[in-house]
């Protein structure tokens, strides 16, 4: 049943994402609906329930394998770097027409984010601060969890993931001047391999949520705060020492 509960996870909200995106856009026609509705719906359930099969064997333990978090990242940037050596600016391949579009765009505004909020004038140094300040709070708080609760495949993919894609928004900004993003869901937006990483991430949350039924007991995983974080950087050094 988790296999099917996870598939349903991924694929849900998948959905509901795209049904505000259609609200919020406008979209009437119908037609599109059933592509961009089902098919990444479709994938992202069977990697939910592939990802379980790999929680069964997955023994995680509290250390982050940065040798991971490289390797995605290395992936990330090869493709950015071959496309900046081609004239992506005319490329626009149909991959499921009309709707999915290999079609590059260099986002000079450091993230999406920025566009929805209408903040697409934000500078690079204050955004690379901001990028990588979250990071830090995020891993940190992470690492907090886990005074609370046991390692799991889940949250553990999650700080990889997020890592992955915090570190690759960070290279783009001070790199290459902006994302740059290349595969499109028409009418809607344009997004990267990062960005993939950050959505599985956050649907990593979602198992973890469900599954330790965070939503019932918040209560027992609060005091977070500066005190720990400071308290943990200083067992940084002392491990180095």
């Amino acid at each position: 049943m988790r296999y099917l509960r996870n598939f349903g996870l991924f694929a849900g909200a998948w959905i509901l994402a795209m049904l505000i995106f259609t609200i919020a856009y406008g979209v009437k026609d119908h037609s599109l609906y059933i592509l961009y509705f089902s098919v990444p719906a479709i994938v992202l359930g069977l990697i939910g329930a592939l990802l379980t099969v790999g929680e069964n064997w997955y023994r995680p333990n509290r250390k982050v394998c940065w040798l991971w978090v490289v390797g995605l990242l290395a992936v990330d940037q090869a493709i950015k770097i071959y496309l900046f050596g081609v004239d992506w600016q005319s490329m626009s391949i149909p991959l499921i027409d009309p709707v999915f579009y290999m079609d590059p765009s260099h986002n000079t505004a450091g993230s999406y984010l920025w566009v929805l909020l209408g903040l697409e004038d934000v500078k690079k140094v204050p955004h690379v601060i901001f990028v990588s300040i979250l990071a830090f709070v995020l891993f940190e708080y992470w690492r907090f969890y886990l005074t609370k609760r046991e390692v799991t495949f889940w949250n553990k993919g999650f700080v990889h993931l997020f890592l992955v894609g915090a570190l690759a928004n960070v290279v783009d900004n001070i790199f290459h001047g902006g994302s740059l993003d290349y595969i499109t869901i028409r009418p809607f937006y344009t997004f990267d391999l990062k960005d993939m990483f950050i959505t599985m991430a956050e649907l990593f949350v979602l198992v973890e949520v469900i599954d330790k039924k965070l939503y019932k007991k918040a209560k027992d995983i609060n005091g977070f705060g500066w005190k720990f974080i400071r308290d943990d950087v200083k067992t940084w050094f002392k491990k180095a020492n």
